[in-house]
């Protein structure tokens, strides 16, 4: 995760953060999110949070919170904790690559092989050049 890409900054210390749930005390309504390799940011939440929070660390190797609220930077401009928050919300996280996902190219290969030849005929020459016409009806601007 690169961290930079994990904050967003809406004005006057109004940021958003995304990351995986990492603790939660839900006594000192507290959370820890981390952002980055070597980033963990506590987040104070509120109580119509806990679910949410609660579900982001039990489903953390799959989910990720965004959260968004008021940032305290310490004075090198580094995050230190997200106080007053505005809202949160559970998302998926990118999920890992499928090293049998095959390419699109494959697929319309198969696709392709699968069309008899009298069909692959009767496909007009112009198709790749004039696709939205054959598609929507649209003529060409030239």
């Amino acid at each position: 995760m690169d961290g930079q890409q994990q904050i967003r900054h809406f004005g006057a210390g109004d940021i958003g953060v995304k990351g995986e749930m990492l603790q939660v005390d839900v006594r000192r309504q507290e959370c820890h999110i981390q952002i980055d390799k070597s980033a963990c940011i506590p987040i104070n939440f509120d109580k119509e949070w806990e679910s949410t929070v609660t579900d982001a660390l039990r489903q953390h190797d799959t989910m990720r919170l965004w959260v968004r609220g008021q940032g305290e930077f310490a004075p090198d401009g580094a995050l230190q904790r997200i106080t007053g928050g505005h809202s949160c919300l559970l998302m998926m996280a990118k999920p890992p690559p499928n090293p049998n996902r095959r390419s699109i190219w494959e697929v319309m290969d198969e696709i392709a092989a699968n069309v008899p030849e009298q069909e692959r005929g009767k496909l007009p020459t112009d198709l790749s050049h004039r696709h939205d016409y054959y598609i929507y009806g649209i003529e060409d601007a030239e």
